[in-house]
């Protein structure tokens, strides 16, 4: 894993090889939001403070990641 900086405060990014997901799965749980995505042979997750937005973060970095 590792974390990014944004205008809304750090964000957490995990590259997780072995969790498969067919569609986006949002979710929002004491004051962070978050977002698994299927990428590659596994998925990204992507999650940080509320307000935070994560589609920017998760979409570079799913672009980035050489399976």
């Amino acid at each position: 894993h590792l974390v990014v900086q944004t205008d809304a405060g750090p964000v957490t990014v995990m590259v997780l090889r072995n969790e498969k997901v067919t569609a986006p799965v949002k979710f929002a749980e004491q004051g962070y939001v978050g977002t698994i995505l299927p990428a590659g042979p596994g998925s990204v997750a992507v999650i940080g403070p509320t307000g935070a937005d994560l589609s920017q973060v998760a979409e570079r970095v799913a672009a980035a990641v050489v399976w």
